[in-house]
């Protein structure tokens, strides 16, 4: 091994010298890096090597050639054939072919390689590398489609770029991605052909076909784009079932509008309306690229209709609450682009805000006519109407938004926030408790928490009755609940007793508060509200001491193991002049180990 290393190390000695003698680097300098070369030397031909030692060496040496090439610019130009230009890159090179004999199905490793002859403009090495690791990994799509990039866009030479994407499809037939770039490789070379006979001045218009020659006809085809579609039909074949894929081909056509173009997103179009007749997503797809390919021609009026036609064809067949949504979601896009470009570009293109409301509209209707709107979709046909027609109007919608989804609480929120804004205040808190009661018996108790708070909203807002909401609430938190259910009415609870205090003041809560806190349903956090409640009416006297304790005493029966309620407890005890031995005494023998571990040590800081 050291005798390999030698003369490898040997062989380097014209290029360090050449470093020295351009003055790239100095004397000291080089030392260190023929030291450096020699330890990496030994790393990769030792026994132990793995590739990381390759891949380190060449970091290295990628390193020193940057750091060259800023030297280079600061000194005289040298000519590029000079040993000092190259010496760096040619060991790189050297390095890399080593490390390929040894990991030739490492696809990375090739890869990192091609793009270093990329980067340096080793074109004579790049073709030799990508024959070399195509030979060694021939299933590797990536390889075939970076030799048929390089074919194509560095040498300019389609020929031999189709012929090694043809064979690379007969290698890999089930590589999505190869035939995805094949497609844009023969759309690219459509295009730059046409682009090429119109700076030429090539006339366009051919004969029959019948009179043409073989030549001219396949040249005909090109430019027309047929080679890419064929291309898209024999992928098709291989991916009938795919319409994200589709999309694909799709996005690649997107912002061209030459008729070549435009006549292969037709087919592809028409193989989507084939395949998938009934999905959202196909038809969304077909009316955005309907709405571009029109605007690329015509007026923004003009592309609108031609998609929203597209949208109602499609809901007339295929009625879906996704493809609602889908078309409501193009219509907000369009409709915010309007308000972006302006009134110039209203009064230009002749797309107003009352144009785009009529759309909005004729979304909202299909949908709801034929009860395929969302959730999401409901709420926003109600706040639409509420914007266009007033509260009145928004209420309409909201009665039979509920009625199509009965389950949805945020709908049955937003009808009891319309019916609050009613002007006929004596029936308003009726007709909330009326629509709440509705809400309740449709929706599962552990979502109804705000259809609650926002029925507490619209009473409190409205100066009415809380009489019927406190009873409801009572009978409901007797009840024994699940984990869920039970925050929700915490929730709720919380929120009452506050207004309650705030509404009908102290005595009325403490009533409310004292029926509550019978049930087996009040939480630690009920507790803590009712005491931080009486703490604040700064109450004093043998009946408040009292009054607190009780609060104290139910709050521990309920939830024995709330540290800080016990701490709290004690603290209390503690203003009153009394000793904390009863409340240690207590607790000691309530909580288990690990809280009474804490209360512990919290209990010691307030001695």
């Amino acid at each position: 091994m050291a005798e390999a290393v030698q003369a490898m190390m040997e062989s380097m000695v014209p290029g360090i010298e050449a470093l020295e003698e351009k003055g790239y680097f100095s004397q000291g300098e080089l030392k260190q890096v023929i030291s450096k070369r020699l330890q990496f030397e030994y790393l990769i031909k030792g026994a132990a090597k793995k590739k990381e030692d390759f891949m380190s060496y060449i970091e290295y040496e990628m390193k020193l050639e940057e750091l060259r090439q800023i030297r280079r610019k600061s000194g005289p130009p040298g000519r590029g054939d000079e040993p000092a230009e190259n010496c760096i890159k040619r060991h790189i090179h050297g390095i890399f072919a080593r490390a390929a004999r040894l990991y030739k199905g490492d696809v990375q490793l090739w890869i990192e390689w091609i793009q270093f002859c990329k980067q340096t403009r080793s074109n004579s090495r790049l073709s030799k590398t990508l024959t070399q690791a195509l030979r060694y990994n021939p299933q590797c799509a990536d390889l075939w489609i970076a030799a048929g990039q390089w074919e194509f866009n560095e040498r300019a030479n389609p020929n031999s770029a189709r012929a090694l994407m043809l064979q690379a499809i007969r290698m890999c037939p089930n590589s999505r991605l190869l035939w995805l770039e094949y497609f844009k490789m023969e759309v690219a070379y459509a295009r730059r052909l046409s682009v090429r006979r119109k700076i030429l001045g090539i006339d366009m218009e051919e004969p029959d076909p019948e009179n043409l020659e073989e030549e001219a006809q396949a040249m005909k085809t090109v430019l027309s784009g047929g080679v890419a579609l064929l291309v898209f039909q024999k992928a098709l074949k291989n991916f009938p079932d795919d319409l994200e894929y589709r999309k694909q081909f799709l996005k690649h056509l997107s912002g061209m509008s030459d008729d070549a173009t435009q006549e292969i997103a037709t087919q592809i179009f028409a193989s989507i309306v084939e395949d998938f007749p009934e999905d959202a997503d196909a038809w969304d797809l077909r009316a955005r690229f309907r709405y571009s390919s029109t605007l690329a021609k015509a007026s923004q009026s003009e592309a609108l209709n031609n998609a929203t036609d597209v949208f109602l064809e499609g809901c007339s067949t295929a009625a879906s609450e996704k493809l609602s949504d889908c078309h409501h979601a193009f219509l907000c896009e369009v409709w915010e682009s309007i308000r972006q470009g302006g009134d110039e570009m209203e009064e230009e293109e002749g797309v107003t805000e009352k144009c785009m409301s009529e759309k909005m509209m004729e979304c909202f209707d299909v949908a709801v006519t034929k009860k395929v709107a969302s959730q999401a979709l409901l709420m926003e046909w109600v706040q639409f109407l509420c914007r266009m027609k007033g509260a009145k109007g928004g209420l309409a919608a909201a009665k039979v938004a509920t009625g199509l989804k009965p389950t949805c609480p945020g709908l049955w929120c937003l009808q009891i926030d319309l019916i609050s804004l009613s002007e006929t205040k004596h029936l308003t808190g009726e007709q909330i408790i009326e629509v709440f009661e509705c809400a309740l018996e449709s929706i599962p108790a552990d979502r109804c928490q705000d259809v609650w708070l926002h029925c507490l909203h619209a009473l409190v807002g409205r100066g009415a009755d809380l009489g019927p909401l406190k009873a409801k609430l009572l009978k409901e938190i007797i009840i024994p609940k699940g984990h869920q259910e039970r925050q929700c009415f915490d929730t709720v609870l919380h929120a009452l007793l506050l207004s309650v205090r705030e509404v009908e003041g102290l005595s009325a809560a403490r009533e409310f508060y004292s029926e509550a806190s019978k049930g087996p349903g009040p939480s630690s956090q009920f507790f803590t509200s009712v005491i931080s409640m009486e703490m604040a009416a700064a109450d004093e006297g043998p009946e408040a001491e009292e009054r607190m304790s009780q609060l104290f005493k139910k709050g521990i029966q309920k939830h024995p193991q709330d540290v800080n309620m016990w701490i709290e407890y004690a603290k209390f005890h503690r203003t009153l002049g009394r000793g904390l031995g009863e409340i240690y005494s207590r607790a000691m023998h309530a909580m288990d180990k690990e809280n009474y571990d804490l209360f512990m040590d919290m209990y010691k800081g307030l001695n």
